[in-house]
């Protein structure tokens, strides 16, 4: 009997350290996750291999996933990362996203926590200032563009050196709280996709990781 039940134990543990990279990156990655977490343990015996292979199939799929619909376990639904399309008109834009980012953080059900925001490329990026008036948005664009010109002298072939440099300077992500439901921004603040060589189809990445008390 304690054979068998080694041998058992001994499976479940090739199956954690299989999938425990996967884990770490869908579920904790503020924290990571060790391949002999016991917190965790009973969560990964119960899946058992084929729970896990569908978990993967789910995280291939979460760049498209519904911000509405959540075929897994409810503790586990605000660690998937959501995905918003931005579709830019203009070669340096700010976009104002707040409310899609609200849609997310409304359809996850989180009250409380954090809100992350990360924009996968290298000519655009995110960031966090007045949106009450329009204007301010519109003044930065051409703020930004002045301050660094799209005429070099620049070595980059590809001729959006400006693009790069302006990106480095915003930078690709933010945070910003979660308290009863709503992201915790000032009175006049806006969360804005800034696009530095539009137009193009973008993305912004949100994950909202739930205050664990």
């Amino acid at each position: 009997m304690r054979a068998k039940t080694g041998a058992a134990l001994d499976r479940h543990e090739k199956i954690i350290e299989l999938h425990a990279e996967f884990l770490e990156n869908l579920l904790y990655p503020h924290k990571g996750l060790q391949s002999r977490d016991l917190s965790f343990l009973p969560f990964l015996l119960r899946l058992g291999s084929g729970g896990l292979g569908e978990l993967q199939k789910l995280a291939c799929a979460k760049k498209t996933a519904s911000t509405t619909s959540f075929p897994f376990p409810d503790p586990l639904r605000e660690a998937i990362m959501q995905s918003i399309s931005v579709r830019t008109a203009r070669r340096t834009q700010m976009v104002d996203v707040t409310q899609e980012v609200q849609r997310v953080v409304t359809a996850l059900g989180v009250k409380a926590g954090t809100c992350f925001l990360y924009v996968p490329h290298t000519t655009a990026g995110v960031l966090i200032n007045e949106h009450a008036d329009p204007d301010v948005a519109s003044d930065a664009e051409g703020a930004v563009d002045r301050l660094v010109p799209s005429a070099g002298p620049y070595r980059h072939a590809e001729g959006n050196s400006d693009s790069h440099v302006k990106t480095m300077l915003v930078g690709t992500s933010q945070f910003v709280f979660v308290e009863d439901g709503k992201l915790a921004l000032g009175r006049w603040q806006g969360i804005f996709f800034a696009e530095f060589d539009g137009p193009r189809e973008r993305h912004l990445y949100v994950k909202v990781i739930p205050d664990r008390v």
